[in-house]
């Protein structure tokens, strides 16, 4: 095994589902990544996407860790985790700065503004965000949102950002999972968060979309508008649900229905199908045969009921008319067979248009990348690829910024940590942050010293009489 062969390149994606677990390990070269060993394995010890056995999870995630380092012939140190909706909870916040002499906005003042409104929205003490996301720039000279301020030269810049935050057990009981797997946590993702960055499209993004990743037995939602997510949900409903509703108006066990579920259901009633039955054998229960329109009533019952449930939810957030790109789903549950053209033909979410997606934006050859099942992993291995909104504070309280502003993905935060402390010193109580203004000092080398002086300040003084001495 090559260990830690070229570390800063090397990916450890962690996906702990509520039936699966899957782990990819990328190496990035350029901008594209490329994923070199990959490992799927059952997930037990989680329930609706919460951890209720850290021992079990444990135990999985170090074999499928172990088969995906096999497979990769790379050992990594740490990892990039998913986290789900149900762990999580959202707020919004803004805050306002006043920019002196009309300077040129730099990375250090956009910092500044997303730390204020991280205190501007008042988390309680037991949450820490884990994003903090702009989604909207203005500045008093244009009539319109500004995408980038970066480099703009303004009097004034207001950021509205969403901010994503979870318990800081929750965070905790994580990173014990990958301790006990000898990993060490370098960021954690939410999953539709990840979900969206394999699966939207740039289009869609400009447009504003709506990104659900239906798993087993969650839905994760968000919606992507203006510069970023701007609205976060969760439903805990899952593919699973539809096995347990076959099982249960059937009387047949879990592991037939999953059998029934995978290869014989059909959103879309085929011709001849009122005629068609399916010969059950159980080992619990006697024969029995089931009518193919009975197995085709149960599914659609469940879908529907989920996907309006869905559609309820995008409709309260108010945000329906920022969605032009439509809705996008992946997940599990989007390989029931033909249930797009089921979507299309039912007018689910009328009127936005509606599409499955599978994750791309990765190479490596292996198949079930294409999986929707996997949109989550990619998308983590895309996010610690620098394939995220423009700006981002993360857990760490560093600053993360899209490669496509040709820097490095990620940049040290201001501070080491974000305390209240240090915020208070910003002068943010009214959402008002002064920025510091530039220093306009001409520095000068001083021949041979090794010493810099600028301005009329003591030192350069006290160099003017040295040499009047000599």
């Amino acid at each position: 095994m090559q260990e830690d062969l070229n570390p800063n390149n090397i990916t450890l994606a962690i996906d702990i589902g509520s039936s699966k677990i899957h782990v990819l390990i990328a190496e990035t070269i350029g901008d594209a990544p490329r994923v070199i060993g990959w490992s799927t394995c059952e997930s037990q010890g989680v329930q609706k996407g919460i951890v209720t056995n850290i021992e079990q999870v444990s135990l999985n995630l170090r074999q499928a860790i172990r088969d995906a380092t096999n497979m990769a012939g790379i050992k990594a140190k740490k990892a990039i985790v998913s986290i789900s909706g149900a762990h999580v909870e959202y707020t919004s916040s803004s805050a306002v700065a006043n920019i002196p002499e009309r300077a040129e906005i730099q990375i250090r003042d956009i910092e500044r503004l997303m730390q204020a409104c991280v205190y501007n929205a008042s988390l309680k003490k037991e949450y820490v965000p884990i994003h903090v996301l702009p989604y909207k720039f203005s500045v008093r000279d244009y009539k319109v949102p500004i995408e980038d301020p970066l480099f703009m030269n303004a009097d004034n810049l207001e950021c509205h950002a969403y901010i994503v935050m979870a318990k800081k057990s929750i965070v905790e009981n994580l990173k014990k999972i990958l301790t006990k797997c000898e990993i060490e946590v370098e960021d954690i993702v939410l999953s539709s968060y990840a979900s969206s960055i394999a699966v939207l499209t740039p289009e869609e993004r400009r447009q504003g979309a709506v990104c659900i990743d239906i798993g087993a037995q969650t839905c994760d939602l968000m919606i992507y508008s203006g510069a970023s997510m701007c609205y976060g949900s969760y439903f805990p409903v899952g593919s699973a649900h539809i096995t347990s509703d076959i099982a249960r108006v059937l009387g047949i066990s879990r592991e037939v229905a999953e059998k029934l579920k995978v290869e014989y259901v059909d959103m879309i009633v085929q011709e001849g199908d009122a005629q068609r039955g399916l010969n059950i054998s159980s080992k619990d229960a006697e024969n029995k045969t089931i009518p193919v329109t009975t197995l085709h009533k149960i599914t659609e019952a469940r879908v529907r009921e989920t996907l309006d449930v869905l559609a309820g939810i995008i409709e309260n957030s108010g945000m329906r008319d920022q969605i032009g790109g439509g809705v996008v789903l992946t997940g599990g549950m989007t390989k029931l067979k033909n249930l797009e053209q089921y979507l299309h033909q039912a007018c689910v979410m009328h009127p936005l248009p509606v599409r499955i997606a599978t994750p791309t934006g990765v190479s490596g050859g292996f198949e079930i990348l294409k999986d929707p099942e996997m949109a989550t992993a990619v998308g983590l291995v895309l996010y610690a690829s620098g394939y995220f909104t423009n700006y981002e504070l993360t857990m760490q309280n560093t600053i993360k910024m899209r490669k496509s502003h040709g820097m490095q993905p990620t940049m040290q935060g201001l501070s080491s940590g974000f305390q209240e402390g240090n915020v208070q010193d910003l002068q943010i109580k009214k959402q008002v942050l002064p920025m510091q203004p530039k220093q306009k000092t001409q520095n000068t080398d001083v021949e041979g010293s090794g010493v810099k002086v600028g301005g009329d300040n003591l030192l350069q003084r006290a160099w003017r009489w040295l040499s009047q001495l000599f």
